[in-house]
């Protein structure tokens, strides 16, 4: 439970799942009406791309979506370790 609430609270807090970072996913979800988690991936990344070219982002959907887990990463790692340090208290092992 401790891990989910990191990586949720880090997600938000950076705005990592926001429409401008990740695009309408409710919306589309309704578009796509998907039966299978293919054709989900499959429209997710059409319409991501057609985002990601709107912005000017060059890098394909794939790309663009591990780039965000990185993100996430050092923050977590870096941002709210360093926060939890200065505060006197360390984050115990366990929680990340």
């Amino acid at each position: 439970m401790a891990k989910e609430w990191i990586l949720n609270m880090a997600t938000n807090r950076w705005g990592l799942n926001k429409k401008d970072s990740v695009g309408p996913v409710s919306l589309w979800i309704r578009e796509c009406d998907p039966k299978t988690i293919n054709d989900w991936q499959s429209f997710y990344y059409k319409k991501l791309s057609e985002m990601l070219k709107r912005k000017g982002i060059n890098l394909s959907p794939q790309e663009y979506i591990q780039d965000l887990g990185r993100k996430l990463y050092t923050k977590i790692t870096e941002v709210i370790q360093a926060e939890r340090r200065s505060n006197g208290r360390r984050l115990p092992s366990i929680y990340l």
